[in-house]
């Protein structure tokens, strides 16, 4: 079968008795992760975050099967671009009001940030209209939301590597594990509490649970099959709603352990703009001219716009370059019943895999001077468009989020070029 791995675009190091395999180019993650995909789909079982905390369930630590691909379905239903036309809006003014939240206290950036990315994402989930960075709402999604990030930091919880320990009573990380089950359920039992009863009481307001209860009680109507298979969806939301109120939080399982510097996708994004515009004037006074002249001076930018913008799209995609979002992808447990050949080369049965998008996003054979943010790198009239860094191999069972992320990062941009950004540079940086 080969050898152990050498060092390159594909690397291998075996940490606490478990083989691991590091993919460094979009070709060898293309290669292993998506035409193999049958083999790499799954995930390592994770005892701390998974079985005793509760976040088993979420979509981004579902082994492979038929669960976890009804719950992807469940996910693009909701959340594909023609789902999503109509709560647009919704987002819309979450983002104005952060840009006039921010004009008002320029001081409390991340703190803004945060309660943007919390309330759109509450308010398109529940219909829940967020009241201020206080709100409880706001509060406990954060406590979970740090909850998540010291759960899954990467050889915290012995129990991880020694499974047994888990049948012994009265360790301390059981009580913690019992402390933060309860933080977890709280979390998605409030709000989903909040939109039931204001659906009973014939108030509700559209969000993607209201959309999800419409669709089980319709299910009188259908077949015996396909409303077995509804029911099983509602059953799911009460786990899943808790995923979109901090999506991007399951990102974090890699991310910490190979320098992410961000605790959701989004509010990523959204603060490594700042940073970035703080230190290039000139691509915002670029981007605000060409605002200037598809809108004009009268209006903020719409979702509608995005078509007629595309050194907006260029810059949100040089930011998505510059500091990935998934840093060092999921990991990806390898369910072959025995060693798989690579290149010539040998991957162990039972290898946990990751596609390190960081290295990708900034490899030279693939980006002209990675290490300068350069939008105009995909703007179609340059010479040589470059990767759009979106087509990295993104984790479909996270696709569906991708229209949230891209739509609602993209529309904050946008508003966000009418501010001077260069004053918040002490506090993007």
């Amino acid at each position: 079968m080969g050898h152990p791995l050498p060092p390159g675009d594909v690397s291998y190091v075996k940490l606490l008795g478990q083989d691991i395999i590091l993919l460094s180019s979009y070709e060898a993650a293309a290669e292993l992760l998506d035409r193999k995909s049958a083999i790499y789909s799954s995930r390592p079982s994770q005892i701390m975050v998974g079985e005793l905390v509760g976040w088993e369930q979420g979509i981004g630590l579902l082994p492979y099967g038929e669960e976890m691909k009804r719950t992807r379905r469940l996910l693009y239903e909701a959340m594909n671009g023609k789902a999503m036309s109509d709560l647009y809006p919704l987002q819309e003014r979450e983002i104005i009001k952060f840009v006039q939240g921010l004009l008002r206290n320029p001081n409390q950036l991340k703190e803004h940030i945060h309660q943007m990315v919390g309330s759109s994402l509450i308010k398109l989930t529940y219909g829940y209209e967020v009241e201020g960075v206080n709100d409880p709402f706001i509060v406990l999604a954060n406590e979970a939301m740090a909850m998540f990030s010291v759960v899954t930091a990467p050889g915290a919880w012995i129990v991880d590597t020694l499974p047994f320990l888990k049948h012994i009573p009265w360790t301390s990380f059981k009580a913690k594990a019992k402390e933060w089950r309860a933080l977890l359920h709280a979390l998605v039992d409030r709000p989903m509490k909040f939109t039931r009863d204001r659906i009973d009481r014939g108030d509700e307001m559209p969000c993607l649970v209201t959309r999800w209860v419409e669709r089980d009680v319709k299910t009188s109507t259908h077949s015996k099959e396909e409303a077995e298979y509804n029911d099983s969806l509602i059953k799911v939301i009460e786990v899943h709603s808790s995923c979109f109120i901090r999506l991007t939080t399951l990102v974090d399982i890699v991310g910490r352990c190979l320098n992410s510097c961000g605790r959701s996708r989004y509010t990523s994004v959204v603060a490594t703009f700042f940073a970035l515009m703080a230190l290039h004037p000139e691509v915002q006074k670029r981007a605000q001219t060409e605002i200037t002249q598809v809108i004009g001076d009268d209006r903020l930018p719409k979702y509608d716009d995005r078509s007629s913008l595309p050194y907006i799209e260029a810059v949100y995609r040089e930011v998505l370059r510059w500091h990935a979002v998934l840093p060092a992808g999921l990991p990806h447990l390898s369910v072959a019943t025995d060693d798989v050949e690579f290149r010539g080369m040998r991957i162990p049965k039972g290898s946990v895999v990751f596609a390190v998008v960081q290295n990708m996003h900034h490899d030279p054979q693939t980006y002209h001077e990675p290490h300068i943010f350069n939008p105009e790198r995909f703007l179609g009239y340059s010479r040589n468009v470059e990767r759009n860094p979106e087509s990295t191999i993104l984790e479909r069972r996270l696709r569906a989020a991708k229209t949230l992320l891209e739509g609602g990062v993209l529309y904050a941009l946008a508003c966000l070029m009418y501010i001077d950004l260069t004053k918040f540079v002490r506090f993007a940086t």
